[in-house]
């Protein structure tokens, strides 16, 4: 395998879409489907603006089913028999999707391409037949679960300097169309969507094209891999305490985090000691920037995935959540050992020595900071699995979509949403 260029597209890069003076491209994809243009992007959004490039998968026996329906009895055996086909013809899209780093190509202008949706798994699509929410001269785009021929889309080069068949830098200035039609666009309309929480606007097919510029996320890493990963799903798990560091969903309040002890006698992983409240999404200092984590003296952050908060220290040496950063160096971690001019996390009443009756000593859950040299705590980074991980988003999305509507209904209708 070729050398990994660093200034270059590759086949299963992260990567997010500016657009000049107006934002990222984003959706929530899971309760809102919508693809638009979000200004001023916190954290908590960012992961709703990353698209994987992925090669133009198979949806032939999906249009022969689709044209199938009705014009033969969905009982025949013909009609099994293009099921079967669909069936193997998602397991292939689904295992390509696996093993991108087979084979990996690097990218060119004019190259059909499908943009997956990191959060939510589904793909930019166009939506058949149906014409733009806002921009009634345009078409509608939108986020498609399973795929389609509607999700072929090619990078073209927005100035002379490059031309079709040449490899895409990151940065370069290009226009995003459908790789059947060149002249159909992915545009951004100046219409802001109507009931959006986040005051989007659109974004549609149109005739008339967008300048795009590409940044790199993180290069692809396969899913197997098994080291830390920027903007991965992770609890902290307290090897002595056999305990996970949990924080309270109540956006209210600020109470300090807490270890929750597992079941007693079951493995760490069971379902019953997994919980929402433990889930906490690990970023680098620029959380724009994934991919592996390679160095254990690089700050990080923990960003508690359902309220938002980051894992920081207060002026008591408590473990908290706090809402805003207000500097580079605020709520960062680092996951090796470490001189005494750093706080470690620690559990202060854990008991140390195992030969001591455990009812003699006093038992709590709450963690701090402290800098002394004998007090050593083992944590480890149990990562959430896809599924999991994907669940525990849309939930999250759904709960600030249900927030935002209830702050509707609470101002009468008046369309208040924050």
């Amino acid at each position: 395998m070729l050398k990994h260029r660093d200034d270059v597209l590759y086949e299963g890069d992260i990567i997010y879409l500016s657009i000049y003076e107006q934002g990222l491209v984003h959706s929530d994809g899971f309760v809102d489907e919508r693809v638009g243009c979000l200004n001023n992007v916190s954290s908590s959004d960012f992961d709703g603006c990353l698209f994987r490039i992925v090669p133009k998968l198979v949806y032939e026996a999906q249009e022969l089913v689709k044209r199938a329906k009705g014009a033969i009895a969905q009982v025949s055996e013909k009609y099994a028999m293009l099921q079967q086909q669909l069936h193997l013809e998602d397991v292939m899209n689904a295992e390509r999707l696996r093993r991108l780093d087979v084979n990996v190509q690097m990218v060119m202008y004019g190259q059909p391409i499908q943009l997956q949706h990191v959060r939510s798994g589904k793909f930019l699509a166009l939506k058949s037949k149906t014409v733009a929410d806002m921009d009634k001269t345009s078409m509608k785009l939108h986020l498609e679960e399973r795929g389609s021929s509607k999700c072929a889309f090619t990078f073209l080069p927005r100035f002379k300097t490059k031309t079709i068949g040449n490899l895409i830098a990151f940065h370069d200035s290009v226009t995003l169309a459908r790789s059947k039609y060149t002249t159909q666009y992915v545009h951004l309309s100046s219409k802001v969507y109507t009931f959006d929480r986040s005051h989007r606007k659109e974004i549609n097919l149109s005739t008339k094209d967008t300048i795009f510029s590409i940044h790199l996320h993180a290069p692809y890493v396969a899913e197997s891999t098994a080291l830390w990963q920027a903007t991965k799903l992770y609890r902290l798990y307290h090897i002595e305490a056999e305990a996970y560091v949990a924080m309270s969903s109540n956006i209210n309040t600020v109470k300090p985090a807490y270890l929750r002890p597992i079941v007693p006698d079951t493995d760490p992983n069971a379902e019953e000691n997994l919980t929402l409240k433990g889930l906490f999404m690990l970023e680098r200092q620029n959380y724009k920037s994934g991919g592996v984590i390679l160095d254990e003296n690089e700050r990080i952050r923990f960003r508690h995935l359902i309220t938002g908060r980051y894992l920081s220290f207060n002026e008591t040496q408590q473990l908290i959540g706090i809402d805003q950063i207000q500097s580079s160096s605020e709520a960062t971690f680092r996951l090796g050992y470490h001189s005494s001019q750093w706080r470690r996390l620690h559990h202060a009443n854990q008991v140390k020595n195992k030969e001591l009756p455990r009812g003699k000593h006093k038992i709590s859950y709450d963690l701090v900071g402290v800098t002394s040299n004998t007090e050593q705590d083992g944590f480890r980074l149990v990562e959430a699995s896809t599924t999991e991980a994907t669940e525990a988003k849309f939930l999250a999305i759904t709960l600030e979509h249900l927030k935002g509507y209830h702050s509707f209904e609470s101002n009468n209708g008046i369309c208040k949403i924050s």
